[in-house]
């Protein structure tokens, strides 16, 4: 049986309660069934629990969901979408080609890349999720509000109205 609470997670055998690895803090913790368990560090990294014992898995980004399926592992990160790791192999993602939002508020063409931006205002914020989709070549990269965010350390990304590609590094974009 497990447990979460203050940012520690614990495990109880025998009727005792332990804490799992006391060095780090959880911040996702999904709890498949009395047995199994897998968790996320504030410093990024996964492990699979089994019992007491814990093994980190080659997985990374910010998880929504994870679920084992046999040998296959699957997770939902919002940078990459749907991805799964089966046990030996790296991990094959399963995205989408498309824009992660259907609002064009905005869209801009510099290089042949086309920028799509959801946000919006009339007389008010509309609050929509601050993403910049991308347009190269055929494909889509979505850089979604919590990508943003987490590289920008801003608490909330919403409303984006407009961008520019900087004309001295154009792998840079100002929104």
């Amino acid at each position: 049986l497990y447990a979460y609470a203050d940012s520690s997670l614990y495990y109880r055998h025998n009727n005792q309660w332990a804490q799992l690895m006391p060095t780090y803090q959880w911040v996702n913790v999904f709890i498949h069934s009395q047995s199994s368990v897998i968790a996320q560090t504030t410093d990024g990294l996964i492990f699979e629990f089994d019992g007491a014992s814990g093994s980190q898995l080659p997985i990374s980004g910010t998880l929504n969901d994870i679920v084992r399926s046999g040998q296959d592992i699957w997770f939902a990160v919002p940078e990459y979408g749907l991805q799964k790791w089966n046990g030996t192999d790296g991990t094959q993602q399963f995205a989408l080609n498309t824009p992660c939002s259907n609002f064009s508020y905005r869209i801009r063409i510099k290089d042949d890349k086309l920028f799509m931006l959801p946000g919006g205002y009339f007389a008010v914020n509309y609050f929509r999720p601050g993403h910049v989709m991308v347009r190269e070549n055929g494909f889509w990269r979505n850089y979604t509000h919590q990508h943003l965010e987490s590289v920008t350390s801003t608490h909330y990304t919403a409303d984006i109205c407009d961008a520019a590609v900087d004309p001295n590094n154009p792998s840079h974009l100002l929104a």
